[in-house]
């Protein structure tokens, strides 16, 4: 309970010293209380962040279930006159599914960030010679 106050007391702008004085503790007993607090607040925090992401990847799972078999399979059906048919993978489904597994891989952190790289000809080395003349030692060395 009186890490409770302590929190309290500290995110109404209490000084560590008001908070102790206010909870008749020391002011390393008082940061220790809001410290803990904090603390115990970024794990329920962390564990929701865990749940959240359990769902929505649920969530993807069942979309691809619903959507694997008309997206990869042919599949046998009747047209209006009763006819057997042979329909295609469905373009649609197949959408969803790579849309879904897209969402997961960046949910999980699985797709690599890309790598971006800036050549010796691009615009902002041309401005920064041209403004500066920053690079134009290295070519007079050369």
């Amino acid at each position: 309970m009186r890490r409770v106050l302590a929190l309290d007391l500290r995110t109404r702008g209490y000084t560590f010293r008001a908070i102790a004085a206010d909870l008749d503790v020391s002011v390393g007993q008082a940061y220790a209380d809001v410290e803990a607090s904090l603390s115990e607040l970024a794990d329920l925090e962390h564990t929701k962040a865990i749940d959240v992401r359990r769902l929505y990847l649920e969530r993807i799972e069942a979309l691809i279930k619903g959507h694997y078999v008309s997206a990869t399979d042919r599949v046998e059906a009747l047209d209006k006159d009763g006819t057997k048919v042979t329909l295609s993978p469905d373009d649609k489904s197949a959408r969803v599914i790579l849309s879904a597994l897209e969402r997961g891989a960046k949910l999980l952190g699985i797709d690599a960030p890309e790598k971006h790289e800036v050549s010796a000809g691009s615009d902002v080395e041309l401005y920064l010679r041209a403004k500066y003349g920053i690079g134009l030692e290295a070519e007079a060395e050369k």
